[in-house]
């Protein structure tokens, strides 16, 4: 007996095998990141740099795909103030929450979420430190489809 395969979508044959994918460009919408390109340098000893104001967000950085069906995020990254991290995506019309966590520092994080077509994320972090600015380093970031 043979095994056949049959694939609905274009997307998820396009997305074998199974791999991480990095982003191919970004947009700092407003400027609040430096570095920006090492976020998918593959390097995880470079990071993009932004500053969280006291208690609240960073400012988006946004990250740039090919158009493919994703069920699978990791990010590392590293701040002793970091409370959280959003990232969003978006499949060329609507923005879907992706990941709304807490943060694991100097780590891979992994989060699984339902498959769906992504051209685009946009990642933040929280400050959780009552002691003014304080510094984030996001050093990775990859998209993949298990």
């Amino acid at each position: 007996h043979s095994l056949k395969l049959k694939f609905e979508s274009k997307e998820l044959l396009n997305a074998l095998p199974f791999a991480w994918v990095s982003p191919n460009g970004y947009s700092d919408p407003d400027a609040g990141w430096t570095n920006e390109t090492v976020a998918y340098d593959e390097d995880i000893t470079t990071h993009a740099d932004a500053t969280a104001p006291n208690l609240d967000y960073t400012k988006y950085l946004h990250l740039d795909f090919n158009k493919s069906l994703f069920n699978k995020i990791r990010y590392r990254c590293d701040s002793t103030y970091t409370a959280n991290i959003e990232i969003d995506g978006y499949d060329g019309t609507t923005w879907t929450n992706i990941v709304s966590a807490g943060v694991s520092a100097g780590s891979w994080n992994e989060v699984s979420f339902t498959a769906q077509k992504i051209e685009e994320i946009r990642v933040r972090f929280q400050d959780n430190a009552a002691v003014g600015d304080n510094p984030v380093n996001f050093y990775e970031v990859d998209l993949g489809i298990f």
